[in-house]
């Protein structure tokens, strides 16, 4: 992952603006009480949402610097942890992992660690947001790394590595880009992997 990429990144674009439309789809599943981890809360939007709707949430983020900001706000539910998100999770009591735009940021190998990790320590929903390889961007140069991935090849791995599918949809129209985010070299509206498993 680009880490001094995304350092800079949030320290001009550090302030958790409205949450994502994955957030608001996850919530439908979600109910007050539970626990969710996210794997790279980023400038928190989502992980904020989720704490101001009942949530207790546990960010996962590896800028330092994001993490302190982020803490020192001390927002309702929410605790953010620097930390690599393909790391073993057991010792964060939770009931979900939420990952939107991760899985994509990082080589293939660490996803599937990542996976792996996940379903260990999972006793709840897993839900998934991820660039395609129906991307615009596909086989472009881009300003920091992406990994488009394959719809087919990543139900087959959380399969074969023991999930259950509940809703899974390639489509455009889940994350229209607003050009007020300032990350360069985006589709206006990707084709994006949506997946929510167990």
């Amino acid at each position: 992952m680009d880490k001094s990429y995304w350092e800079k990144y949030y320290e001009k674009f550090g302030e958790p603006f409205h949450p994502s439309e994955f957030a608001k789809f996850a919530m439908g599943y979600l109910s007050e009480g539970d626990v969710i981890l996210e794997l790279g809360s980023g400038n928190g939007r989502d992980a904020v949402f989720f704490g101001a709707n009942g949530i207790k949430t546990i960010g996962l983020e590896q800028c330092q610097n994001v993490v302190d900001e982020l803490n020192a706000k001390d927002f309702d539910n929410v605790e953010f942890k620097a930390r690599d998100f393909s790391l073993p999770q057991m010792e964060f009591k939770h009931n979900h992992v939420y990952s939107r735009f991760t899985l994509h940021s990082v080589p293939e190998d660490v996803a599937t660690r990542t996976l792996e990790c996940t379903r260990d320590a999972l006793d709840g929903y897993f839900f998934i947001e991820v660039r395609s390889d129906k991307d615009a961007l596909v086989g472009k140069k881009t300003d920091h790394y992406r990994r488009f991935v394959s719809f087919e090849d990543l139900l087959k791995e959380l399969i074969e590595i023991g999930f259950r599918i509940h809703y899974a949809h390639l489509s455009r129209g889940f994350s229209e880009y607003n050009s007020k985010f300032g990350v360069d070299n985006n589709e206006k509206d990707p084709m994006l992997i949506r997946i929510v498993a167990s």
